[in-house]
């Protein structure tokens, strides 16, 4: 069970953060996968100069925050605890 936890909180972000960075520095980008647009039921494809703007990259690697921040948690966590503990 932890094991699957530690799966989804770290292993994938970390996976999906490499690969949308190796995707974003290429020279020579792929083209976006086409999106279903959700009111016509169409696949829309998107543009390529927007989709690989740095904006749309920090939207894409939303879960590599959400890994940093728990991080930061623990980090923070374990330093009160070892400041306000006596051995």
């Amino acid at each position: 069970m932890v094991a699957w936890i530690l799966e989804i909180i770290v292993d994938n972000p970390a996976k999906q953060f490499a690969g949308e960075f190796d995707r974003q520095a290429r020279r020579n980008r792929p083209n976006p996968v086409p999106e279903k647009n959700p009111e016509t039921g169409e696949l829309v494809k998107p543009d390529k100069d927007e989709y690989y703007s740095i904006g749309a990259f920090a939207k894409r690697i939303w879960p590599m925050y959400f890994f940093i921040g728990w991080l930061l948690l623990v980090f923070i966590v374990t330093e009160i605890f070892a400041a306000n503990h006596t051995y």
